[in-house]
This record gives structure tokens, C-alpha cells and sequence, in this order.
């Protein structure tokens, strides 16, 4: 769990400096340890929006929900209004 934990940390890292394949992988990494890790699908459902992948974006964050993140499913709701096609 320490170890998505840090990756998680340093996708966030990343995604401020913009290196956002960087945070892709980052939080593919921890997803790949643990696929239950909330955090992870958050974050990179983060960084997919930041890339305006907003279909991946809220596919991860609606994974964050359903594991438990109350922030990810407002963030499902938000984007869902902007793009009500998705």
C-alpha cells in the first residue's frame, strides 16, 4: 500500500509540472499493484482531464466513486453536465 501511495503522491507531482506521461504512469503502476487503490483511479482520472481525455477521465473517476471517493463522483457529475454526450 506504501508504494501506491508514493506513486500516487508523485503523479500529482508530475501532473503540476505538466509531464503528464509521467503521471500516467505513475498511476498506472499503482493501479497495476493495486487495483482497488481509489486514489490512483482519481488521480489519473485527473490527469486525463487535464489532457481534455475527458472520457477517460470520467471512466476513472466513476472507479473512484464506486470504490469509495465521494470527491469522484461529484467530479462524474461536473463533467457529465459539460459533456452530456459521454
Amino acid at each position: 500500500p506504501n508504494a501506491t501511495t508514493a506513486l500516487t503522491n508523485r503523479a500529482v507531482a508530475h501532473t503540476e509540472l505538466g509531464d503528464y506521461e509521467a503521471a500516467l504512469q505513475d498511476c498506472n503502476l499503482a493501479i497495476n499493484i493495486n487495483p482497488n487503490d481509489p486514489l490512483a483511479y482519481n488521480n489519473r482520472g485527473y490527469i486525463y482531464e487535464k489532457m481534455q481525455r475527458i472520457q477517460e477521465a470520467v471512466g476513472d473517476y466513476q472507479s473512484a466513486c464506486d470504490l469509495g471517493i465521494e470527491l469522484s463522483c461529484k467530479e462524474v457529475k461536473r463533467l457529465s453536465e459539460i459533456a452530456p454526450d459521454l
